[in-house]
């Protein structure tokens, strides 16, 4: 009987330590994006597994929106102030997949750098040109915008992801960390992002 007890024991110790090899956590954060030139929020969930000791495959969901504005504001008539500004929106889905390399692995820190390709959806209300005509030209007492649209609305696009990531495990493998992360894509969209990380090892 204690053989029995003590190969449970055993096994349950094994399998705690290939659950700790897997993470699941929800990202969340800002983001500035090249393109448009503007701040957004960013938001991605995530599993990885750790399947060597110092290297690590991860696979996410997720999302960014921008958005901002060409401002504009005008007097018409004399007197009555009016917001004319023309705004934007720009939102993705993509998903992501990254190889990493562990800096620092020690059973409550976890500091990795990773590498990886992705796939991009985005809607963009963002014009390629923009210009105001004023009463001088137009003749119309307020000014007139003239927008451009040489690009489509809808992109799908592929791209290179890095990203350094760091956690702190709790006592209860509940995790919690940074990441800062660069990706670029074949529609020429730039975008930086800072999230904070919450998860659980399993």
């Amino acid at each position: 009987m204690k053989y029995l007890f003590f190969l449970f024991i055993v096994i349950l110790q094994f399998n705690q330590s290939n659950a700790q090899k897997n993470l699941l956590q929800f990202s969340a954060g800002t983001n500035f994006t090249g393109s448009g030139d503007s701040f957004g929020f960013s938001f991605f969930t995530e599993y990885s597994k750790k399947f060597k000791k110092k290297l690590i495959w991860s696979a996410s969901v997720g999302g960014t929106i921008n958005d901002g504005s060409f401002d504009l504001f005008y007097q018409y008539p004399i007197g009555q102030f009016r917001d004319g500004s023309a705004r934007y929106t720009a939102a993705g889905f993509q998903a992501t997949s990254h190889i990493g390399y562990s800096l620092v692995d020690s059973k409550s820190h976890d500091l990795h750098f990773r590498l990886g390709g992705l796939i991009r959806y985005q809607s963009s209300s963002i014009w390629d040109a923009i210009n105001v005509l004023y009463e001088p030209l137009t003749g119309i007492p307020f000014p007139v915008i003239v927008i451009e649209n040489t690009g489509p609305q809808k992109t799908i696009a592929v791209g290179g992801s890095g990203q350094l990531i760091y956690n702190y495990t709790l006592k209860n493998n509940i995790c919690l960390g940074l990441l800062v992360g660069l990706q670029f894509d074949t529609e020429g969209d730039t975008i930086s992002q800072f999230m904070f990380t919450i998860g659980k090892r399993f």
